[in-house]
């Protein structure tokens, strides 16, 4: 991941029933590691 860029997660999940979902974060960006 590249500090000022934006991104987007996606999560998928295999459920306990047997099923599956997806979840998602739209637009987040990464600090860079200097400014901790």
């Amino acid at each position: 991941m590249t500090n000022g860029r934006s991104y987007v997660l996606r999560l998928d999940l295999n459920l306990t029933s047997g099923g599956s979902d997806f979840a998602t974060y739209d637009l987040f960006r990464v600090n860079s590691e200097s400014n901790r």
